[in-house]
């Protein structure tokens, strides 16, 4: 079952693992998900976890700036669709959201099928639902951690998020 792992980089470039972990006890491969392919400050920070921890380190996500930096940094970089960052800004984006959600639902779900890793890292809010929600790719699967480092944008989604990521607490 999944299992909660928090990191953090207090001091220097190597994270600390709550429940006993170790880097070096992560296994030998870790998949962090982003739905987002920019390079803002809860992106850098993935590149900065991935940069410190042993093993075989990746990421999807879309190509861009966020794509860029992790190869920069060594990490390999699984490329996953682009997909629109809206959902308030019309009616139009508020429909097509849910879509977006199922189709990197699908994505994840073949590309865990396809590389299986050790320890998956769902991060921000739609890569969590989209993982974990309505019995998802990630759901029941060993070593699923959630990661979400910004604000819920209302309570409907937040609901979403909230429900997702018992899921990954779940023993």
């Amino acid at each position: 079952m999944p299992h909660a792992l928090s990191l953090s980089l207090p001091s220097g470039r190597r994270p600390v693992i709550s429940g006993g972990l170790t880097p070096d006890s992560l296994g030998k491969m870790v998949l962090l998900v982003s739905y987002s392919g920019t390079l803002g400050g809860a992106e850098r920070l993935i590149v900065d976890w991935a940069s410190a921890l042993h093993g075989e380190r990746c990421i999807a996500c879309p190509e861009g700036p966020f794509a860029d930096a992790a190869r920069a940094a060594g990490i390999r970089v699984f490329t996953i669709r682009k997909r629109s960052l809206e959902v308030r800004s019309s009616v139009r984006e508020r429909l097509l959201a849910p879509l977006r959600l199922m189709d990197h639902r699908r994505e994840l779900r073949a590309l865990l099928e396809r590389i299986d890793p050790e320890i998956l890292v769902l991060c921000g809010m739609r890569s969590t639902i989209a993982g974990l929600s309505l019995r998802g790719p990630a759901c029941g699967r060993d070593g699923t951690v959630f990661h979400h480092s910004d604000l819920l944008p209302d309570r409907v989604i937040g609901g979403l998020v909230r429900n997702a990521a018992r899921r990954s607490l779940r023993r």
